[in-house]
């Protein structure tokens, strides 16, 4: 996925993670009551949520990992399939490449694009090299 793409997911993100927000709050509210109810409701925390990383998420800087995805949905009824937005191409609304059902995009694939997204751009770099490597060794086109 190019940056233009994470960005386009990132925006989804927000806008859906907002949404459940209003939904659950009636308003957004401060980075520190969510951070204290996300961990309340996180049956796997083991250290709270901190503030600057919800307010990552707010903004669009960062991307929960996938266990987070699902505390999200189970607390505050966060839906993944929200994240279509990102993938419909550029003009069509009715061409809709889903985030959520595309064979070729798997939960998997979401943790894999959400943890590569949060590298710095130097270790994303040298995740490329490797990749490239793999794949010149097996004889696979770029």
């Amino acid at each position: 996925m190019n940056s233009h793409g994470m960005d386009e997911l990132k925006k989804a993100f927000v806008k859906e993670f907002r949404r459940c927000l209003i939904e659950h709050y009636g308003k957004i509210p401060s980075a520190a009551v969510i951070a204290r109810d996300f961990t309340l409701a996180s049956p796997t925390a083991i250290e709270p949520l901190s503030i600057e990383t919800i307010r990552k998420w707010l903004h669009g800087i960062n991307l929960p990992q996938s266990a987070r995805m699902r505390t999200l949905s189970n607390w505050i009824g966060f839906d993944a399939s929200a994240l279509d937005e990102a993938f419909k191409p550029a003009g069509d609304a009715n061409k809709t490449a889903s985030f959520s059902t595309q064979k070729s995009i798997d939960r998997e694939m979401i943790h894999l694009l959400q943890s590569f997204g949060e590298l710095q751009e130097s270790e994303r770099e040298t995740v490329l090299e490797i990749v490239d490597l793999y794949r010149r060794s097996k004889g696979l086109k770029k």
